[in-house]
């Protein structure tokens, strides 16, 4: 099916951004730990409220777009604010990193929620074009992820820190100079920008009262932590509460809804480690040769894009050949297998120093544990917005997605205090033994979890099916 010439412009956009993003992810717990010589305890309790609200800014850029600004402008604002976030982090400005972090958390929640709404403005309602035109974005955004892992250490290596911050702002300077062109010739570009110029006092003031407030938690990453648990918590019960007011059928399929969305947050909890406790991990205990190739810690972070890649296609025709017969999974099936890959990705990990060797593991054990964390990401990722939109009447859309981000920003959080359980506290084995044996902990309930929901399968679909 022929795809709106705009979508893959839009795509290379999105490839630059996310160049940007992933360079930062794949180098910024090393870069806390080696250079601003955080401890392990607060490099984890940073990059955990950051992450987290990296789910929650996007809330008001949509707000943004739809009531001060235009899409494409707050696409604009973003992309700048991303571009000078990645360019102050290494500069010698005290709490740079805090500046930093605080940039480009609102730049990304302008840009991110913008640039999707674009793609999804390019389909009519019910256009059987549009899911295969997100999955064209989905590759794009990985697309973007694959390459920063394997040129930030190289650059890191050779020419020091700051070139790869500033190689991740450069990429972001190509989304928007792209941006510019694309808009220039589909639509009259003045419109947008005259609208960023007419509301920009008023944009400033909301997007410094932003600034001020993320500044405040990331200064304080230990309390911010807890403050997002104590609000996504409190948004679950104003959830819930919500959910009484509707028929008993309906009642049924949100409970359900709910349910899954919290045991979602144990899936959350392990996809986070890559960044934090597994490149800690990585870089101390992990031989960095295979095949006679030289590999650098955050290298393996470009496995996860690069299986997405490669088994999307894969995946896709199998889900098509399956409801061709009607045996497609349910997506209460793929969401309980999902999680159980994801455990089984960390469980595996429980066995790699079986040969002996307590010092260090072949990095063959974490090439096959990311390959099963990106199949669980592909069963479990692609169905949870449309899991959530299934499950809940019209009126209840938008605080279910609520929900859902939510529950997505908690799991960032608890992956902190997940990260923490890692630092070496048992004198009695190994530093290498106490990371497997906590990764095989948090492998074994995430498998439990999966599990659970894999009983929970019939009830769910029973439940979906009399209310249709």
């Amino acid at each position: 099916m022929k795809q709106p010439r705009a979508l893959y412009l839009y795509s290379l956009v999105d490839i630059w951004e996310r160049f940007g993003f992933y360079t930062l992810r794949s180098i910024l717990t090393l870069y806390f730990l080696h250079v601003l010589l955080l401890t392990q305890s607060d490099t984890y309790s940073l990059f955990a409220a950051f992450s987290a609200y990296l789910y929650l800014t996007p809330v008001l850029g949509g707000i943004i777009a739809d009531n001060i600004l235009t899409c494409e402008s707050c696409v604009y604002a973003g992309a700048v604010l991303l571009s000078i976030g990645y360019a102050v982090m290494p500069t010698p400005l005290p709490n740079a990193h805090i500046y930093s972090l605080s940039i480009i958390a609102i730049g990304s929640g302008l840009f991110m929620p913008n640039i999707a709404n674009m793609v999804n403005r390019l389909y009519q309602k019910n256009d059987a074009g549009k899911e295969a035109g997100f999955s064209i974005f989905y590759t794009a955004i990985n697309i973007g992820a694959f390459a920063p892992p394997l040129i930030a250490p190289f650059l890191i290596r050779y020419l020091g820190w700051s070139w790869a911050f500033e190689a991740a702002a450069l990429g972001v300077v190509i989304a928007l100079l792209s941006f510019y062109a694309i808009q220039r010739s589909f639509v009259s570009q003045n419109k947008h920008l005259t609208t960023l110029w007419k509301n920009s006092l008023y944009f400033i003031g909301i997007l410094f009262a932003e600034f001020i407030v993320l500044y405040l938690f990331l200064t304080h990453a230990h309390l911010a932590n807890i403050a997002l648990l104590i609000m996504g918590a409190t948004y679950l019960f104003y959830s819930l509460y919500r959910s009484k007011k509707f028929q008993l059928n309906i009642k049924k399929k949100l409970l359900a809804c709910h349910l899954l969305i919290i045991f979602s947050i144990v899936f959350g909890i392990l996809y986070q480690q890559s960044a934090m406790s597994l490149t800690v991990f990585t870089d101390r205990y992990v031989r960095h040769h295979l095949f006679g190739i030289d590999l650098t810690t955050p290298a393996f972070l470009a496995l996860n894009p690069l299986f997405i890649v490669v088994l999307g296609p894969i995946l896709a025709k199998l889900w098509a050949e399956l409801a061709k017969k009607n045996l497609n999974p349910s997506f209460t099936l793929k969401f309980s297998m999902g999680t159980i890959f994801m455990g089984l990705g960390f469980a595996l990990l429980t066995f790699a120093n079986l040969g002996g060797n307590q010092h260090f593991i072949s990095p063959v054990w974490l090439i096959v544990s990311y390959f099963l964390q990106t199949l669980g990401e592909m069963l479990v990722s692609p169905i949870g917005l449309s899991m959530v939109t299934d499950l809940s009447p019209t009126k209840m859309h938008g605080t279910m997605l609520g929900t859902w981000y939510f529950a997505t920003a908690v799991s960032d959080c608890l992956a902190g205090y997940v990260s923490k359980l890692t630092i070496y506290k048992d004198a009695a084995v190994t530093p290498l033994a106490y990371y497997l044996q906590v990764f095989g902990e948090a492998g074994a309930v995430a498998i439990l979890v999966g599990v659970v929901i894999l009983f929970a399968v019939k009830p769910i679909n029973s439940i979906i099916q009399m209310s249709e």
